[in-house]
């Protein structure tokens, strides 16, 4: 696959599973306010996911092993539900804005600590993701 494209998709009750594509340079779901989850891994070549009006993911938000991946914009998601952020590893050049993060959890895997987001922008500009784990 080499393009994603939904831009009238506003709510997903159902998890949004994007994995092992290996052309597929870019993800845009510009109207996806709401997901029962979100799992991007194993992109090859993937370099930008933008979800711009993310605010909720009822399930987990699963963002990793996509080597060349050099931005994660979510900067309205609220509800994280179970994230996991890869590591600098698996995804050393992201700059991520998650910058309104306020609740969920970190999924506990060694891709996927809290000590390994230090590239992600949290809440209030800090370099941790959550301001309050619920």
């Amino acid at each position: 696959m080499i393009s994603i494209s939904a831009p009238l998709l506003q709510r997903a009750s159902f998890r949004i599973s994007i994995r092992q594509n290996d052309l597929l340079p870019k993800i845009d779901l510009p109207s996806l306010s709401e997901a029962g989850g979100v799992q991007i891994v194993f992109n090859e070549n993937l370099k930008k996911i933008s979800l711009p009006r993310l605010t909720t993911i009822n399930g987990g938000f699963s963002v990793d092993s996509n080597p060349k991946l050099t931005k994660l914009c979510a900067s309205k998601l609220v509800n994280g539900g179970s994230v996991c952020i890869g590591n600098d590893l698996n995804q050393p050049f992201l700059d991520a804005d998650l910058s309104e993060l306020v609740t969920g959890s970190f999924f506990p895997s060694t891709v996927c600590s809290d000590s390994n987001a230090a590239n992600v922008c949290g809440a209030g500009g800090t370099t941790g993701v959550f301001s309050a784990v619920g």
